[in-house]
């Protein structure tokens, strides 16, 4: 048996998972420098899917019961004519990310309940 010579490499990386996935895949490829077999190993993998508060707002979701239905509309209504939305309602309720909560919003989320 000879005397082999190897190295160990720390690799972390981060990534944005986009709006909406539905999968992901992660392939982990080892590398061969010597030699004519195909040992490589990996030792501790981790895959960790991080979720901060932002990424529970789901947009036209005003009162947060994770479906978007005539309710949600009825919040919308209420704080256009003056009710104080929560930090989460403002976000929620600007659908199309303008910065305000107007008109437009409840057309769309009327239109995410018409599925248009």
């Amino acid at each position: 048996i000879g005397t082999y010579n190897s190295f160990w490499t720390y690799f972390s990386n981060e990534y944005q998972i986009p709006v909406d996935t539905r999968s992901m895949q992660m392939i982990l490829m080892g590398t061969r420098y010597a030699g004519d077999d195909n040992d490589s190993y990996f030792d501790d993998l981790f895959l960790k899917i991080l979720q901060n508060e932002s990424c529970l707002n789901l947009l036209g979701d005003l009162n947060q019961d994770t479906v978007i239905n005539i309710l949600d509309v009825i919040v919308l209504i209420n704080i256009i004519l003056g009710q104080s939305p929560t930090d989460y309602q403002e976000e929620a309720g600007d659908v199309n990310q303008d910065g305000i909560i107007n008109v437009l919003d409840i057309i769309l989320v009327v239109n995410i309940i018409l599925n248009r």
